[in-house]
């Protein structure tokens, strides 16, 4: 039997639009976490921001505690002036917060997030203020290498759908339901596609700017 990626690559490349891509397109490696409360804080820091800007924000404010370690146990003894001169807004401090104060308060830090199901951890995590489905789902796909989630509402994703598949829809409700549609051919490989969508439109985009 083919490894776990060639059988997933042999499903997406059914996909006609999908084949030229794979064929041309060498993805970055993922590095799933081992942390699960240090991949929430990257997520939130990374919120509405640029890769580039989030990981330098990230990287100032993980320098505030020791080994680059934000336990939640630091987080909760840190003044609120340490995040704001390492560039993190104050709401985006205060959904730090919140979660170091869940993670406590839930005793998460012992979580077997492996044995939980995709829904399983995206009920656990929204629950946290500034939380919601799109940071999670970016964990599910990027930290702990779940191998199928769509996330519909993501801007890349979206954008290179409606640029390769160029779906007809009268509105938006209608549009997402179009790319739902053609994300089915994908299943149960979606975060593969997904990511496949991403480098293709970092590629086009960074091409349009050289």
């Amino acid at each position: 039997m083919p490894p776990p990626l060639a059988q997933a690559l042999v499903v997406l490349r059914t996909d006609p639009v999908m084949k030229p891509l794979i064929d041309h397109i060498a993805l970055p490696p993922l590095t799933p976490t081992t942390y699960v409360f240090e991949a929430l804080c990257n997520s939130i820091v990374s919120q509405q921001l640029s890769v580039k800007a989030a990981a330098t924000i990230y990287n100032r404010f993980t320098d505030l505690f020791p080994g680059k370690q934000p336990y939640p146990e630091l987080i909760k003894t840190t003044d609120d002036t340490a995040f704001r001169q390492v560039g993190l807004s104050g709401q985006k401090t205060q959904y730090i917060r919140d979660a170091a104060r869940h993670w406590l308060e839930r005793g998460l830090h012992d979580t077997d997030w492996q044995a939980l199901s995709d829904d399983d951890i995206m009920a656990t995590l929204t629950a946290i203020k500034g939380v919601g489905r799109w940071t999670v789902q970016m964990m599910l796909i990027f930290d702990f290498d779940r191998p199928d989630v769509f996330p519909v509402l993501d801007l890349g994703v979206r954008d290179a759908m409606i640029r390769l598949y160029q779906p007809e829809a009268e509105n938006a409700r209608q549009m997402r339901v179009r790319l739902e549609d053609i994300a089915t051919a994908w299943q149960p490989h979606r975060s593969l596609a997904s990511r496949y969508l991403w480098t293709w439109r970092d590629q086009l985009l960074r091409n349009k700017q050289e």
